[in-house]
């Protein structure tokens, strides 16, 4: 047995190991036009993949599924856009392989979709946070598909305002993943500079609660909170393109940043991280063709674990994105 083959039987074995029976989903991205999407279900245990279904891509319908996702009982939402032509929602049945992409025109507005979580009322609810086309202005919806895929029904939670220093990164991993554990929906925003910024978080009545943060340690990546009103919980900053982890203190209306330490292999891109409530543990996906599956503790940001997409495909593939976690 030859080096390259026992590294990718210890690299196997301590993925298996560690993705105890979780089950994960996700879009592979045609590598050209004309070419299929393809959603896949993969079972961290036995590292298998199953294509549930696959759908024709044409110079008229070039979706990317590079943001937001959700699996809620049999139901994988994921945010879609087309080029900038069109946006919205795809719903797909992972047991039937049914499937049916929502637009602008079955939504009636041009809010682009960037986080879904499941509601944890039901299946075919999911609270999504969706943005202004230009210079995004973001709120929280309630998003209901009908069984048949037929309609769908959206209602306005809140909005998250503009007040302070209040800037998109351009990444969706600054909405928080872990909205099974907390119930509010946490955003990062940073300021002008990105040097700083500001944590907002709504609850499901639309009350937001703000916090600016002190300093200037770097832009708010992403934050880690694992209850409903914490007051210190884990996350990352961005300063000067070096990723560091710090302890986000709450007090009053402000929040101290400790505990920073240099991991830039915790950088992911913009891609939305997933969190496991049974776990605990966070998933993530980064960019480009042939990207990496990342391991996260969620309570100590620890990276677990980390391979990549050829590694469990046995083949190059193309963009994986809209991960998501099956609850």
């Amino acid at each position: 047995m030859n080096c390259a083959i026992t590294l990718g039987f210890i690299l196997c074995f301590a993925f298996s190991a560690t993705l105890s029976a979780e089950t994960l989903y996700f879009t592979e991205e045609p590598k050209s036009i004309p070419g299929n999407y393809t959603v896949y279900s993969y079972d961290t245990e036995s590292q298998k993949t199953t294509a549930i279904t696959t759908n024709l891509e044409t110079v008229d319908s070039v979706y990317s599924f590079v943001s937001g996702a959700a699996s809620c009982g049999s139901k994988y939402y994921a945010s879609v856009n087309n080029m900038g032509f069109d946006w919205g929602i795809g719903v797909f049945d992972t047991v039937t392989g049914k499937s049916r992409i929502f637009g602008v025109a079955d939504l009636g507005n041009e809010y682009i979709f960037h986080a879904i979580y499941c509601s944890g009322t039901d299946d075919k609810t999911v609270i999504a946070v969706k943005g202004t086309t230009s210079n995004p202005e973001f709120s929280v919806w309630s998003v209901t598909v009908s069984d048949d895929m037929q309609n769908i029904d959206q209602k306005k939670i809140g909005d998250y305002g503009t007040e302070g220093d209040h800037y998109w990164a351009a990444q969706d991993n600054m909405f928080a993943s872990t909205f099974a554990a907390t119930k509010e929906v946490y955003a990062a925003f940073t300021n002008g500079n990105s040097n700083s910024g500001t944590i907002k978080s709504m609850d499901m009545k639309g009350n937001v609660k703000s916090h600016e943060i002190v300093g200037t340690p770097g832009y708010p990546y992403t934050t880690v909170p694992l209850s409903a009103d914490s007051t210190e919980y884990l996350g990352l900053v961005n300063a000067g393109g070096h990723t560091k982890t710090a302890t986000f203190v709450v007090s009053g209306n402000s929040i101290t940043l400790k505990n920073r330490k240099d991991r830039q292999d915790l950088y992911t891109g913009g891609k939305p991280w997933q969190y496991s409530a049974k776990s605990n543990k966070i998933y993530a996906v980064d960019s480009g063709q042939d990207c990496s599956l990342y391991v996260i503790d969620a309570k100590t940001l620890e990276l677990e674990d980390k391979v990549s997409m050829k590694t469990i495909f046995g083949r190059s593939t193309g963009t994986i994105g809209a991960l998501a976690v099956a609850n």
